[in-house]
C-alpha cells in the first residue's frame, strides 16, 4: 500500500471513529432527555439535530491530515473495541523485563487476556532495553493497564491534539463503561493529571517508549500493520 493510500485510509477510519462516537453521544443524550412521544418525522429531525449538536460540542476542531503521518496519533484511529488491549500492551512495554522473570501462572494469564495470547507472546520476544525494567503495575486488569498506558502515550507527546486526544478517551470510556457521557471529562482530567505525574522527570531526548512500542506495535497486533506499520 503506497503512502498516499495509508493515509486515506487512516482518515477514512478516523473519520469512522468520529462518527460512531458521535452518534452513541447522541443516543446518550437521547435517552437522558424528558419522555416524548415524538411523529416519525420529528423523531428524525430530533436525531439529527443530536447528532449534529454532539458533533458541534465533541469535534468541532479538524485536524489537520499531516496530523496522521504522525504514528503515536493514529491511535486515535483505532476503534474502541480494539483501543483497550493496544493501550494496555503500551502499559506492559515497560514491564518487558518483569514479564519475562514472570513465573506465577495467574499473573501470565492475566496479562494475556489483557492484551491477548498473539500480543502476549510477541511482547516476551522483544529485546530488552533500558527502558524494560519497570515492574509490574500492581493493578493489571485490563481497565487499568490500558489507562496506564494512554497516560504513557500522553506523557510521550501522542494526541497532543484535543480533538485527537478526546477521541481517544471517548473510546476507551466507550470500551470500558458503555456510557460515554457521565464522567468523561472527569475521566480526562484524571488521565491529563496521572500523565503529568509520568512525566514529571522531564521529557526523555530522542526515542521515547512509545515511538519505540509503535514501530513493534504492528507485530504485537498483526491486523494493525497497515496502521502502524
Amino acid at each position: 500500500m503506497s503512502s498516499n493510500q495509508s493515509l486515506i485510509r487512516v482518515l477514512s477510519e478516523f473519520e469512522s471513529r468520529v462518527h460512531e462516537l458521535t452518534s452513541a453521544l447522541a443516543d446518550e443524550a437521547a435517552r437522558r432527555a424528558p419522555f416524548a412521544m415524538p411523529s416519525a418525522l420529528a423523531g428524525r429531525r430530533t436525531s439529527s439535530l443530536r447528532f449534529a449538536s454532539a458533533r458541534r460540542l465533541w469535534f468541532l476542531a479538524p485536524v489537520p491530515a499531516d496530523a496522521f503521518l504522525s504514528t503515536g496519533n493514529r491511535i486515535a484511529t483505532v476503534a474502541a473495541h480494539a483501543l483497550k488491549p493496544i493501550l494496555s500492551a503500551r502499559a506492559l512495554y515497560d514491564c518487558r523485563d518483569a514479564i519475562r522473570r514472570c513465573v506465577d501462572r495467574q499473573t501470565k494469564r492475566a496479562l494475556s487476556l489483557s492484551i491477548g495470547p498473539t500480543a502476549f507472546a510477541a511482547l516476551q520476544e522483544q529485546a530488552l532495553t533500558s527502558t524494560s525494567g519497570q515492574p509490574l503495575p500492581d493493578d493489571l486488569s485490563a481497565d487499568a493497564l490500558a489507562h496506564r498506558g494512554w497516560a504513557l502515550m500522553l506523557a510521550d507527546g501522542a494526541c497532543a491534539d484535543p480533538t485527537l486526544r478526546r477521541t481517544v478517551e471517548l473510546g476507551l470510556k466507550l470500551s470500558t463503561e458503555g456510557d460515554i457521557w457521565q464522567h468523561v471529562l472527569a475521566a480526562e482530567a484524571h488521565t491529563s493529571l496521572e500523565a503529568g505525574a509520568v512525566a514529571r522527570g522531564g521529557p526523555k531526548p530522542g526515542t521515547s517508549a512509545t515511538d519505540e512500542f509503535l514501530s513493534i506495535a504492528g507485530i504485537l497486533f498483526p491486523e494493525f500493520q497497515w496502521l502502524f506499520g
